[in-house]
Formats: structure tokens, sequence, C-alpha cells
């Protein structure tokens, strides 16, 4: 019997940012710049889907007929969910930069291209949970079925393994995740160094995703 042989020890070397390393072939200067923006992402997942089920849960108990009986439109009702999932996830992506900057010593290179990036991710994700909430016609097929998706995107797109460690066949198949386009705006804007127009195509296609999932969640919300 062979002896087991020991398992070789990985090292990821980090530095900081210079001007000729910024952009896609970038290293983080510490590994919690790595984990901050894959913290703020599993946090705008958790948002959708729980915003995407809560609501699947109101048709269930009857809370949104008895709200059809009220003088609003079903497309207003659906507004107001996806304010407060839009809310709800500002809220948590300001917690996790605070807790970045002041306890782990984070500092983004652009505050302005993170506050894009943020915006654009937040309002890309509450597309996506109007999107979910009217695929799905039980509250448990609905969570299944929302963090199937959202699981998907989270692993194709660097959520659990970051995109600089993936290999290049994967990096380029993690091009069709909104999980990865919201990584390379807010990695850009930590400690990738990226310029606006390096971040500008992974901001417009989060903000058309929204405005699509939006757009086909009010066309199936009278179904709701």
């Amino acid at each position: 019997m062979q002896p087991i042989q020991p398992i070789q020890a990985v090292s990821i070397h980090f530095n900081s940012v210079h001007a000729e390393q910024r952009g896609p072939t970038a290293r983080p200067p510490s590994p919690y710049a790595v984990t901050f923006p894959q913290g703020i992402i599993w946090a705008v997942l958790a948002c959708a889907a729980t915003f995407a089920v809560s609501l699947v849960e109101e048709r269930k108990r009857g809370t949104l007929l008895r709200l059809a009986v009220a003088p609003v439109s079903r497309l207003t009702i659906l507004a107001g969910k996806a304010g407060a999932c839009l809310v709800a996830i500002v809220i948590m992506q300001l917690t996790l930069v605070m807790v970045a900057v002041l306890g782990f010593g984070v500092r983004p290179q652009s505050v302005g291209l993170l506050a894009l990036a943020l915006a654009c991710t937040a309002l890309g994700f509450v597309g996506v949970m109007a999107l979910l909430a009217v695929i799905g016609r039980r509250t448990h097929s609905a969570a299944g079925m929302s963090w199937a998706i959202l699981m998907g995107m989270a692993m194709l797109g660097g959520g659990m393994l970051p995109l600089f460690l993936m290999p290049s066949w994967l990096q380029a198949a993690a091009n069709a995740s909104p999980v990865a386009w919201a990584l390379l705006a807010i990695e850009g804007a930590v400690w990738r160094g990226s310029s606006l127009a390096e971040i500008a195509p992974a901001c417009a296609g989060l903000l058309a995703l929204g405005g699509v999932s939006l757009g086909v969640g009010a066309r199936a919300v009278k179904d709701l």
C-alpha cells in the first residue's frame, strides 16, 4: 500500500496594487480585499432570495389578495416590495463597507466607483428578486428554485472561488454570470484600480438585468 503523500500548501501572495498591476492582472493587497466583495455579494443574494420567497408566501396566505382589494395596483405592490428589497440591500452593503474599512483596513481605490458598483449591483439583483418571485408558485419550491439559481450564479461567477484564481477557461465562462459582473465592478473600485470605462460594461449589464427582470416581473404580476 502506497503511503499517503502530504498535501502541498498553496501560497497566495498579496501585495500593493501598483499602476502597472492594475486591471485584470492585478493581485489583491490583502485577503480582506477579496472576501469583502464576496461578502457583499452573498448579502445581496440573501436579500434577493428572502424577498422573493416572502412575496410568494404573501400570495399563499392571501395577503396579496387582501391588498388587491385596496385602491392600489398590483404593480404598486410589486414596486413596494422591490423598494423594500433595495433598501435592505443598500443597508447591508453600507454595513459591510463600514466593517471592512474600519475593522479590517480595506481601502477602496475609488470611493465614487465603489458607490456606482454597489448601486448597480443592488438595482440588478432587485430585478432578479422580482423575477424569482413570479417564477415560484409555492413557498418551498420558490425557496429551492431561488437558491438553486442564485447559487449557480455565485459558483460560476466567483462568489466562492475568487475570479483571479480561476483557470482562464472558467474566467471566460464566468462572464455569463451576473455575480461576476458585480464582483468585477466592486473589485475594480476596491483593489483592481479599474477606471470608469473598465467597469462600465459590468455596471451596464447589471442595470440591463434589473430592468429586464423587473419588466418580466411586472408583466407577470397580474398572476400573483
